[in-house]
């Protein structure tokens, strides 16, 4: 659009005498400079959101292989924001967004993820025992369901924090040993965790 209004006036004043050649000219090169530096940006902008998005999406296949899963925690709330593919087929469940880490981990690790969240010390490893109900097809989500109390799984996993920011945390998980039937009984679940801001 600057391009067209500047070649209107450039002949607009060239035909009526006001505009000289040479003022002409710089406007006319100060134009197609703007518009070439403005083309430039923008596809320097492009280019790299292209590539932090590509580098985004390598990390998470590399720390999906390097572990048995991953989630993007919120440190304010302790609720996953995202999943790795890998951590949902572990858990055996759909989803995990918007629920609470602590809910998955039995309730004598509570203090101890409380404390990895709060301090988040990128090198530091606590040993935490999962549980897990999996989703079963027709189960209508209810605590009491038969078909959830028969499939409680329990999993002992080496928990760590791979990178963290203000608000955020990507955790790692590694298993430890094998998967185990867990009691109905002793589900998390009956014991909602206080939440623990750092």
């Amino acid at each position: 659009f600057s391009f067209a209004a500047t070649m209107l006036v450039y002949t607009s004043g060239a035909y009526s005498g006001l505009v000289h050649k040479q003022v002409a000219q710089q406007v006319f090169s100060s134009c197609v400079l703007t518009m070439t530096c403005s083309f430039a940006l923008d596809y320097c902008i492009a280019t790299r959101h292209f590539d932090f998005r590509r580098e985004l999406q390598l990390k998470e296949v590399l720390l999906d292989v390097a572990t048995d899963g991953f989630g993007r925690i919120d440190l304010r709330t302790q609720e996953f924001v995202s999943a790795s593919d890998t951590l949902l087929e572990l858990l055996r469940v759909k989803s995990l967004v918007g629920k609470r880490l602590a809910s998955l981990v039995h309730r004598r690790g509570h203090s101890v993820l409380g404390e990895l969240l709060a301090n988040q010390h990128p090198r530091k490893t606590v040993l935490l025992t999962l549980i897990s109900a999996p989703f079963v097809e027709g189960d209508t989500g209810a605590s009491s369901s038969s078909a959830n109390a028969d499939c409680v799984l329990a999993f002992d996993v080496k928990v760590s924090i791979y990178d963290s920011g203000s608000d955020v945390a990507d955790v790692l998980f590694k298993v430890v040993g094998g998967v185990r039937r867990h009691a109905p009984s002793a589900m998390p679940e009956a014991e909602d965790p206080p939440s623990e801001n750092p």
